[in-house]
Protein backbone atom coordinates (compact mmCIF):
# COMPACT_ATOMS: atom_id res chain seq x y z
CA UNK A 1 0.00 0.00 0.00
CA UNK A 2 1.27 3.40 -0.93
CA UNK A 3 1.82 6.01 1.76
CA UNK A 4 0.27 9.45 1.03
CA UNK A 5 2.12 12.60 1.94
CA UNK A 6 1.21 16.18 1.35
CA UNK A 7 3.79 17.49 -1.05
CA UNK A 8 3.63 19.74 -4.01
CA UNK A 9 5.51 17.16 -6.07
CA UNK A 10 2.40 14.99 -6.38
CA UNK A 11 0.76 14.99 -9.75
CA UNK A 12 -2.96 15.12 -10.36
CA UNK A 13 -2.95 11.47 -11.27
CA UNK A 14 -1.49 10.65 -7.85
CA UNK A 15 -4.20 12.69 -6.14
CA UNK A 16 -6.82 10.03 -6.95
CA UNK A 17 -4.88 7.50 -4.98
CA UNK A 18 -4.25 9.99 -2.19
CA UNK A 19 -7.32 12.25 -1.82
CA UNK A 20 -6.54 15.65 -0.34
CA UNK A 21 -2.83 15.30 -0.94
CA UNK A 22 -2.78 17.45 -4.05
CA UNK A 23 -3.21 21.19 -3.61
CA UNK A 24 -3.42 23.56 -6.51
CA UNK A 25 -0.41 25.81 -6.72
CA UNK A 26 -0.94 29.29 -5.32
CA UNK A 27 -0.91 30.97 -8.71
CA UNK A 28 -3.28 28.60 -10.48
CA UNK A 29 -6.42 29.91 -12.18
CA UNK A 30 -8.84 28.05 -9.86
CA UNK A 31 -7.24 29.57 -6.76
CA UNK A 32 -7.25 33.09 -8.24
CA UNK A 33 -11.00 32.85 -8.84
CA UNK A 34 -11.61 31.73 -5.27
CA UNK A 35 -9.48 34.57 -3.94
CA UNK A 36 -11.41 37.12 -6.01
CA UNK A 37 -14.72 35.74 -4.72
CA UNK A 38 -13.56 35.83 -1.10
CA UNK A 39 -12.31 39.40 -1.57
CA UNK A 40 -15.60 40.53 -3.09
CA UNK A 41 -17.66 38.97 -0.29
CA UNK A 42 -15.48 40.36 2.51
CA UNK A 43 -15.17 43.79 0.91
CA UNK A 44 -18.92 44.21 0.48
CA UNK A 45 -19.59 43.10 4.05
CA UNK A 46 -16.87 45.45 5.35
CA UNK A 47 -18.27 48.43 3.43
CA UNK A 48 -21.80 47.79 4.73
CA UNK A 49 -20.46 47.48 8.28
CA UNK A 50 -18.39 50.67 8.00
CA UNK A 51 -21.28 52.69 6.57
CA UNK A 52 -23.64 51.30 9.19
CA UNK A 53 -21.35 52.50 11.98
CA UNK A 54 -20.49 55.86 10.40
CA UNK A 55 -23.93 57.49 10.74
CA UNK A 56 -24.51 56.82 14.46
CA UNK A 57 -20.98 58.04 15.19
CA UNK A 58 -21.58 61.17 13.07
CA UNK A 59 -24.84 61.82 14.96
CA UNK A 60 -23.10 61.38 18.33
CA UNK A 61 -20.39 63.83 17.23
CA UNK A 62 -22.97 66.46 16.24
CA UNK A 63 -24.96 66.03 19.47
CA UNK A 64 -21.80 66.34 21.54
CA UNK A 65 -20.57 69.38 19.60
CA UNK A 66 -23.98 71.03 19.95
CA UNK A 67 -24.14 70.41 23.72
CA UNK A 68 -20.58 71.70 24.30
CA UNK A 69 -21.13 74.74 22.10
CA UNK A 70 -24.43 75.72 23.71
CA UNK A 71 -22.85 75.38 27.14
CA UNK A 72 -19.83 77.49 26.24
CA UNK A 73 -21.90 80.16 24.46
CA UNK A 74 -24.44 80.37 27.27
CA UNK A 75 -21.67 80.75 29.88
CA UNK A 76 -20.19 83.57 27.78
CA UNK A 77 -23.59 85.24 27.55
CA UNK A 78 -24.17 84.93 31.29
CA UNK A 79 -21.16 87.17 31.90
CA UNK A 80 -22.62 90.06 29.85
CA UNK A 81 -24.37 92.80 31.83
CA UNK A 82 -28.05 92.99 30.79
CA UNK A 83 -28.23 96.51 32.19
CA UNK A 84 -30.73 98.04 34.58
CA UNK A 85 -34.24 97.03 33.58
CA UNK A 86 -32.85 94.84 30.80
CA UNK A 87 -31.70 97.87 28.80
CA UNK A 88 -28.84 95.80 27.36
CA UNK A 89 -30.84 92.60 26.77
CA UNK A 90 -30.57 92.86 22.97
CA UNK A 91 -26.77 93.10 23.20
CA UNK A 92 -26.73 90.12 25.55
CA UNK A 93 -28.81 88.03 23.12
CA UNK A 94 -26.63 89.03 20.16
CA UNK A 95 -23.35 88.26 21.93
CA UNK A 96 -24.67 84.96 23.30
CA UNK A 97 -25.87 83.80 19.88
CA UNK A 98 -22.56 84.80 18.31
CA UNK A 99 -20.64 82.92 21.03
CA UNK A 100 -22.72 79.78 20.43
CA UNK A 101 -22.24 79.91 16.65
CA UNK A 102 -18.50 80.55 17.06
CA UNK A 103 -18.20 77.59 19.43
CA UNK A 104 -20.03 75.38 16.91
CA UNK A 105 -17.64 76.47 14.17
CA UNK A 106 -14.65 75.80 16.44
CA UNK A 107 -16.02 72.31 17.18
CA UNK A 108 -16.19 71.49 13.47
CA UNK A 109 -20.00 71.53 13.29
CA UNK A 110 -20.51 75.00 11.83
CA UNK A 111 -24.06 76.22 11.54
CA UNK A 112 -25.26 79.22 9.59
CA UNK A 113 -27.65 81.50 11.53
CA UNK A 114 -30.60 80.46 9.33
CA UNK A 115 -29.81 76.72 9.84
CA UNK A 116 -29.86 76.86 13.63
CA UNK A 117 -32.78 77.99 15.76
CA UNK A 118 -31.25 79.82 18.74
CA UNK A 119 -33.47 80.83 21.66
CA UNK A 120 -32.15 82.93 24.55
CA UNK A 121 -34.40 83.37 27.59
CA UNK A 122 -34.11 84.66 31.12
CA UNK A 123 -35.65 82.97 34.15
CA UNK A 124 -36.30 84.39 37.60
CA UNK A 125 -35.25 87.65 39.21
CA UNK A 126 -32.12 88.79 40.96
CA UNK A 127 -30.36 87.42 42.92
CA UNK A 128 -31.30 84.10 41.31
CA UNK A 129 -31.62 85.08 37.67
CA UNK A 130 -30.57 82.51 35.09
CA UNK A 131 -29.96 82.53 31.36
CA UNK A 132 -31.39 79.70 29.27
CA UNK A 133 -29.99 78.89 25.83
CA UNK A 134 -31.58 76.43 23.43
CA UNK A 135 -30.27 75.55 19.98
CA UNK A 136 -31.85 73.13 17.55
CA UNK A 137 -30.66 72.16 14.10
CA UNK A 138 -31.31 69.61 11.40
CA UNK A 139 -28.99 66.62 11.16
CA UNK A 140 -28.49 64.89 7.83
CA UNK A 141 -26.79 61.47 7.93
CA UNK A 142 -23.83 60.71 5.70
CA UNK A 143 -25.68 57.80 4.12
CA UNK A 144 -29.43 57.15 4.34
CA UNK A 145 -28.83 53.46 5.16
CA UNK A 146 -29.27 53.48 8.93
CA UNK A 147 -30.61 56.83 10.12
CA UNK A 148 -33.19 59.25 8.81
CA UNK A 149 -32.66 63.02 8.98
CA UNK A 150 -33.57 64.26 12.46
CA UNK A 151 -33.66 67.53 14.39
CA UNK A 152 -31.24 67.64 17.31
CA UNK A 153 -31.52 70.07 20.21
CA UNK A 154 -29.50 71.12 23.22
CA UNK A 155 -30.47 73.31 26.17
CA UNK A 156 -28.24 74.85 28.84
CA UNK A 157 -29.24 76.99 31.82
CA UNK A 158 -26.58 79.12 33.52
CA UNK A 159 -26.78 81.51 36.47
CA UNK A 160 -26.17 85.07 35.32
CA UNK A 161 -23.21 86.90 36.82
CA UNK A 162 -24.94 90.29 36.81
CA UNK A 163 -27.90 90.18 39.19
CA UNK A 164 -29.95 93.38 38.98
Amino acid sequence: MRRCTRTSSLRRADSRACPGAYDAPAGSASRRGATALECALLLSASVVLALGVADPVWLAFHRSALARSVGAGCRAGASVDPGVGDAGWAALETSTEAAILDALADAGAACEPHECAVTITSFGRGPARTLGCTVSRDFSPLTPMVLDPVRIESTTVVRMEWQR
